[in-house]
């Protein structure tokens, strides 16, 4: 039965329960600091942080204090099993006070086991709003605790859901509450709401168990109902249970119901259980029932003071039967279904989603609807109204291309698993992607420095407007905004401050400076003011001593600025008696004397000197000296010091003088009466005095009968100077050994400073040890270390060129400081005999690698290693490249790296980087990037780890995608998306496939009739003709904005094959797999028979090939990929 409490006892315990809770102030404590790996912030947009993935919700767990006031919006449903969740908000933050919107998504796997905070739930503590989201706990611990919140401290619940277990602990032992919502409900209401996780409070001095909430002060609880068991823990005090609210003051139940098991276990001193509250203050509670079988109560309240109570006990069947609940809306609230909810009252579903976003004509779209499930038993969409080319599916996903912009009155329906149904109205607004300005031309402008447009406006009354250097991904639409940054512009007028890679977009606006139309451009070289005059001009280096009949040197001239229009140098000599130049500035010693080598710029008064010195012919003899000891480190008088048919003997103290010895090494002997003969290596250099330093002899030791005779002690031979163990002397620089196929040689060399200032020094092999290591190898391998940065190789054009000639596949390689060069002689097939070809290796100078770093940095890179500038000179002149050949260039590397997020790429003068194809490998701790390039340049190796694009997330060719990106191979088509399912045209795939190769654009846009000079892909569409890459029509013409057939894509994938060097095989019989084999083209058959058989090519489902059907984005990445892949151009 009912039963009131006296005022005094009611008035001492509610000042107990709030003096307890404080009105619920909970301590602090610290929150978890687990690391989970991978975690990365959720993106804001429109005022909303949108939560996509567990790695998003558990960065905002951990980062509480960032999102603490944010609008926080589920856009799927999320598992965090295995992750221990941190309650959100309360405890040792503050309260979340924002609004959290689950959107109908449930969030599944939450897991809490706490034994240091009072306040625990999904959320610690809120004062905010949440609202339509789902849960499935296992919740442990708190003085306050409830599945949803440990404690709702103002603002809201509505229509949330939780379901699984919920134990509360006794962290302080005051109060313990637990609820199936929340801990406690103070100042909030509770709304549209259910929970059927059972419900268990911990051991304390007062406890409260509610299958909804624990404990209400000034709260409210309408339209909400449980199903969950209630227990507790072994009571001494006061014990408190019941289906919806346990405790409450100052509270108002409506429309409430309880079916959940309460359990009679565990009594305290004073206990209260009902099937609906424990206890009430001034409380009102109205049309609620409880299921007198499930629960296992009689009476819907405990006790009660100055309250209005309207509960009502039912059996199972009449809770079943709608006519039970008088006064309840079971037209928008309410619904019951026999196969739902077992049969009890259950709440209707809705539509969630108010606004959809804006959709673009022409652009795949996808957006997933949110409903609200009240059956928890899945949803079934439907809409109408929708434009052409847009569907939903049953699962809620608005999908499709609209084919038609416009505004559209859409309709959005679901049904639920009881057959309710719920539906709204909403606007889908279709915008018009502001289309191609057609006809235009760019030129260079007037000034230097400055471009400009030629272009005529749609309308009369239309005009134009101009932005450079933009870095927006987002395509404009019509009726668009200009940028805050546009300039008007005239067409015809300059664009001044203009440089090459810096993006102009063009704009066509009406007269409301609204956007109609517009045109990207990427400026290169030949859109802006060409002419840039010589400023100066640099000669390295600045003094040359020479021998007279000696080797050439050749000097190196810089025109400054390295971009001037005119490179053409003119060379002189003061004086062609003492010294003679070349063409080429290679600088040929006469006689002994001082000349002035002068290179002047062509065209101008620019020149620079360098003072050549030619000194007497050096000697060709040398000296060798030194001692000779023997026992007892004793100088030996008269042994004979002997090197060929040249001999002395030592004197006194053992000394010896050997003159007139030829340039060069030898061996020379020493031989003494009673020692044994020693040989000995000695490098002599002309007009140099070789001391050998002390030579000890080992005496020959005679055998006697007595067995414990001592032998001599043999002396421990001391270095000598010169020797390898010995320090080189400022003149062994003239002479220098390197390996050559693994023999050491020795080689003259000349100290010089390269054009950037740094040290460098230049080996001049002589030709015959290169033609003996040619006799017995077709490859020659050079390898040379040394301190210097620049490393210069001259090597006799005669000689390789007539090795060519004999094998026509020998190249010679280059191995420096670990980084190495490649280089087939068939490349040089077009010099001249006489002549010097010079291979440059050199480290990139501080200088350059300090700003590299920078730019590197700004596109969001980061460099790894030494960046390295690979050189090829002919007769003094730079060679640009080896006729489209692929050849070797090696980087080391200090430590192996990640080859998905790494890449090498060639530097350009502007700082811009481009792929390159390397394969990464690893050596114990350390690595390297073997490239394969047809060009010289300077080659870097970069860090970078692109994000995934958004509509890319779970799509076949994510990886990939993601793989490419980082290669700096495929862009994307906004900031954010990829757009995988459009299609690519001709021009785009063209220039897909230059940047894969690795190939430079050309400065001609190549022979096609519809391909302008000005347009973005002329270059790429010029250097792939110039390849043999690609084929035009019958017409002349090249179609480039045309989409790219399978057929055709198969077609040029096979030209690339044979332009790198490698070609399949065909397999024609595959070709009869497919059942549309007779729509494949003549000209096609081939190339796809070869694709199939190295399965770089596949059919669609249906064993079709489709060989008409346009490519995707997304199928031109992947075959992009299987091609560097199969050419072993990138690590698989």
């Amino acid at each position: 039965m009912k039963k009131r409490l006296s005022i005094p006892a009611a008035l001492l315990l509610i000042v107990m329960i709030a003096g307890q809770f404080g009105l619920f102030a909970a301590s602090v404590t610290a929150g978890s600091t687990q690391s989970v790996p991978n975690t990365k912030p959720p993106v804001a947009e429109n005022g909303w942080v949108q939560v996509f993935t567990k790695e998003q919700l558990v960065y905002i767990n951990q980062n509480q204090t960032l999102y603490l006031t944010e609008q926080i919006r589920l856009m799927n449903d999320i598992d965090i099993s295995g992750y221990d969740w941190v309650p959100f908000g309360g405890n040792s933050f503050a309260p979340f006070s924002g609004i959290f919107d689950g959107q109908g998504h449930a969030i599944t796997g939450v897991e809490i086991y706490d034994s240091s905070n009072e306040l625990v739930g999904f959320f610690g503590e809120a004062n905010g709003n949440i609202q339509n989201i789902s849960l499935s706990v296992d919740i442990v611990g708190g003085n306050q605790t409830g599945g949803l919140a440990g404690t709702q401290s103002g603002g809201s619940i509505d229509r949330a859901y939780t379901e699984g277990s919920v134990i509360s602990g006794s962290i302080k032992p005051t109060v313990s509450s637990a609820g199936g919502i929340a801990g406690a409900l103070k100042n909030a209401s509770l709304v549209r709401s259910s929970s059927s996780a059972s419900v268990s409070v911990g051991s304390n001095y007062n406890m409260y168990a509610g299958g909804l909430v624990g404990f209400v002060s000034y709260g409210s609880i309408n339209d909400s109902y449980s199903t969950g068991a209630i227990s507790n823990e072994p009571s001494s005090y006061h014990l408190s249970t019941s289906g919806i609210s346990a405790y409450q003051l100052f509270n108002t139940i409506k429309n409430t119901y309880a079916t959940g098991n309460i359990s009679t276990l565990n009594a305290g001193s004073s206990t209260l259980r009902a099937g609906i509250a424990a206890y009430a203050y001034q409380t009102n509670i109205s049309s609620t029932f409880f299921d007198t079988t499930t629960t296992g109560m009689n009476e819907g309240i405990g006790y009660f003071y100055e309250s209005t109570l309207e509960i009502t006990g039912k059996t199972t069947p009449q809770m079943k039967q709608q006519a039970t609940y008088i006064g309840w809306d079971f037209i928008n609230t309410w619904i019951i279904h026999a196969n739902v909810n077992n049969g009890y009252p259950y709440l209707r579903p809705a539509v969630l989603t108010s606004e959809l976003p804006r959709a673009v004509q022409g652009s795949p779209y996808s957006f997933n609807l949110a409903g609200f499930d009240g059956a928890h038993a899945g949803l079934t969409w439907s809409a109408a109204g929708l434009p052409t080319g847009m569907i939903v599916s049953s699962s809620g996903e608005l999908h499709g291309t609209p084919a038609q912009s416009g505004i559209y009155n859409v309709r959005l329906s679901l049904t639920d698993a009881g057959s309710a149904t719920a539906s709204r109205d909403i606007q889908l607004v279709v915008d018009l992607q502001a289309p191609d300005i057609e006809v235009y031309a760019i030129h260079p402008g007037q000034a230097v420095g400055s471009t400009k447009i030629t272009a005529a406006p749609n309308q009369a009354s239309h005009t134009f407007a101009y932005v450079l250097g933009s870095t927006s991904t987002s395509l404009p639409l019509v009726g668009d905004a200009l940028p805050n940054d546009a300039l008007e512009y005239v067409s015809g007028e300059d664009i001044p401050s203009v440089s090459t890679g810096q993006y102009l977009d063009l704009y066509e606006v009406d007269d409301q400076q609204l956007i109609q139309a517009w045109r990207r451009i990427e400026l290169e070289d030949r859109h802006i003011q060409l002419f840039v005059p010589v400023s100066g001009i640099r000669l390295a280096p600045s003094t040359v001593t020479l021998s007279e009949g000696g080797e050439s040197m050749t000097l190196t001239a810089t025109i400054e600025p390295v971009a001037a229009t005119n490179q053409n140098i003119i060379w002189s000599t003061s004086d062609a008696a003492v010294a003679t130049v070349s063409q080429y500035g290679e600088v040929f010693p006469v006689a002994e004397g001082t000349a002035i080598i002068t290179v002047t710029a062509e065209n101008s008064s620019y020149t620079a000197a360098a003072t050549i010195t030619v000194i007497p012919p050096p000697a060709m003899t040398g000296t060798v000296t030194g001692s000779v000891y023997g026992a007892g480190n004793a100088p030996l008088n008269g042994a004979t010091v002997s090197i060929n048919s040249i001999s002395t003997v030592t004197d006194s103290e053992g000394k010896f003088t050997l003159d007139n010895i030829p340039n060069g090494e030898h061996t020379i002997k020493v031989t003494a009466q009673g020692y044994e003969t020693l040989d000995q290596i000695a490098n002599v250099l002309a007009g140099q005095v070789v001391d050998l330093g002390a030579i000890t002899l080992i005496a020959i030791v005679t055998a006697t009968p007595d067995p414990t005779a001592t032998p001599t002690p043999v002396p421990t031979p001391i270095p000598a100077v010169g020797s390898s163990q010995g320090a080189t002397s400022a003149a062994d620089l003239a002479l220098l050994k390197l390996t050559l196929n693994n023999q050491e040689i020795s080689v003259k060399t000349t100290l010089e400073t390269a054009a950037d200032g740094q040290p460098a020094i230049r080996l001049k092999p002589d030709a015959v040890p290169l033609v003996q290591a040619f006799a017995s190898s077709e490859e020659v391998l050079i390898k040379f270390n040394d301190s210097r940065p620049v490393v210069f190789i001259d090597l006799p054009a005669e000689v390789l060129l007539n090795v060519l000639r004999k094998q026509p596949g020998a190249a010679i390689a280059i191995e420096v400081n670990g980084s190495g060069y490649q280089l087939p002689l068939h490349t040089l097939k077009n010099m001249k005999d006489s002549g010097i070809v010079t291979i440059a290796i050199g480290k990139a100078s501080p200088d350059t690698v300090s700003s590299l770093s920078a730019a590197v940095a700004k596109q969001g890179f980061e460099l790894i290693g030494s960046p390295v500038d690979f050189s090829l000179y002919m007769n003094g002149q730079l060679a640009e490249g080896f006729n489209e050949v692929y050849t070797e260039r090696v980087l080391s590397l200090s430590s192996p790296v990640d080859p998905r997020k790494s890449t090498a790429v060639w530097v350009d003068a502007n700082n811009k980087l481009h792929f390159v194809p390397a394969v990464f490998k690893t050596d114990g701790h350390a690595g390297s990037a073997v490239i394969y390039t047809p060009h010289n340049s300077l080659y870097a190796v970069i860090s970078s780890d692109h994000s995934s694009f958004a509509d890319l997330e779970g799509h076949w060719v994510q990886a990939d995608i993601e793989l490419l990106s980082n290669k700096l191979i495929v862009q994307g088509y906004s900031h954010s998306g990829f757009a995988p399912d459009q299609q690519v045209t001709r021009a785009e795939f063209a220039a897909l496939l230059v940047r894969a190769l690795g190939l430079a654009d050309h400065k001609q846009a190549g022979s096609f009739s519809d391909v302008a000079q000005e347009a973005w892909y002329a270059g790429a569409i010029g250097i792939a003709q110039t390849a043999g890459l690609i084929e035009g029509f019958e017409n002349g013409m090249f179609k480039p904005d045309a989409p790219i057939t399978r057929e055709q894509m198969a077609s040029v994938i096979v030209r690339a094959l044979n332009f790198a060097g490698q070609t399949p095989q065909s397999n024609a019989a595959a070709l009869d797999t497919f059942s549309d084999r007779s729509a494949i083209a003549d000209w096609a058959l081939e190339p796809v028979a070869k694709l199939l058989e190295d399965n770089l090519i596949q059919g669609y489902p249906a064993a079709a090939f489709s060989p008409k059907e346009p490519t995707t984005r997304a199928q031109s990445a992947v075959i992009i990929l299987r091609m560097l892949q199969y050419l072993k151009f990138i690590n698989n």
